[in-house]
């Protein structure tokens, strides 16, 4: 049998993510042939020369923490986020589009480039998405997306998984393109664990560590931005947020929350307006002015159409009698 094969393809859509022990193993069970780790970047190569006709890729991704390649199988015909969310409902499609979002934004916190939401927040978002879900479905939903490796649980706090950063490589550069940056030392994205030099130049932990680890470069690695002896701080999902940088992060869903209803209820005004000065029975004086931004009401606290209302029933009340 070839060491490329359907049942290699196959294994590897059942095994999101691997190891490169793991990858080696499949490709030797599938193929029935031993295999040298020295000729896995051919072997790669040729897979995908293979899975190009249908859109797929086997891509490799480095784990920030421990440098350990990663593998999976990825879809390159699908740059939008709705690949992620293909078996879900409108609602839990909606709720995974606004999270993703959050969790490129860091929105919630006061420091940029977290990519990350508290679970709190996580929930709260929910009620407030379009359409709207309840936040014990969001639990489960979240708690599904942890045990699908899409997304990564850490110190209660969610972030993307590195299968779902490679999977969403290209719609996270395409529409993030100030928030996602990359490794001076690897070219690969900084996205968790890394360190930041004070002029916002990013390095993975491992890459530091690995540079560090060298006697010969020890103390001597430099920052390619500002070429200042390297001194980073660290950071991790998670980790390092202040406790004002915490209150922020639980005033950030009811906020959200409120500018939503606030904009719902504005638009449900707009259409009743309309329909009032578009009805034929209407009087001159019944059509309503245009709103400020505060609803103005009478004394009895009715708006202009609720009064208008009020008196073409009363108008009517009057005909009959």
């Amino acid at each position: 049998m070839p060491l490329v094969s359907p049942l290699l393809v196959q294994s590897l859509m059942l095994t999101p993510l691997v190891d490169e022990h793991r990858l080696v193993s499949l490709i030797q069970r599938t193929s029935g042939t031993p295999i040298q780790t020295a000729n896995l970047p051919d072997i790669i190569s040729t897979l995908n020369n293979s899975l190009d006709a249908i859109s797929l890729r086997l891509s490799r991704r480095h784990d920030p923490r421990t440098g350990e390649a990663r593998y999976a199988l990825i879809n390159t015909s699908g740059d939008d986020i709705s690949q992620l969310a293909t078996t879900m409902s409108p609602a839990e499609a909606g709720y995974v589009k606004r999270l993703v979002e959050s969790i490129v934004m860091g929105v919630g916190f006061s420091e940029p480039g977290d990519h990350e939401i508290s679970s709190t927040d996580a929930l709260s978002i929910a009620p407030s998405c379009s359409p709207p879900l309840s936040k014990r479905d969001a639990q489960t939903l979240l708690s599904k997306l942890c045990a699908q490796t899409w997304l990564v649980e850490r110190n209660g706090t969610y972030t993307l998984s590195l299968r779902t950063q490679m999977e969403l490589e290209l719609y996270l550069k395409e529409n993030y393109p100030d928030e996602i940056t990359e490794c001076k030392l690897c070219m690969e994205s900084t996205f968790t664990d890394y360190e930041e030099c004070q002029c916002g130049s990013r390095l993975h932990i491992y890459c530091v560590n690995k540079f560090k680890a060298r006697e010969e470069r020890a103390g001597q690695l430099k920052c390619q931005e500002c070429h200042e002896v390297w001194n980073g701080t660290k950071r991790s999902i998670g980790k390092g947020r202040t406790a004002a940088q915490r209150r922020t992060s639980r005033n950030f869903a009811s906020q959200s929350q409120r500018s939503q209803r606030v904009q719902r209820q504005q638009e449900e005004e707009e259409e009743e307006d309309e329909e009032v000065a578009n009805d034929p029975n209407s009087d001159a004086d019944d059509v309503p002015t245009p709103r400020s931004s505060k609803r103005t009401r009478d004394a009895k606290g009715k708006t202009p159409l609720r009064l208008a209302k009020s008196r073409r029933l009363q108008d009517d009340d009057d005909d009959e009698e």
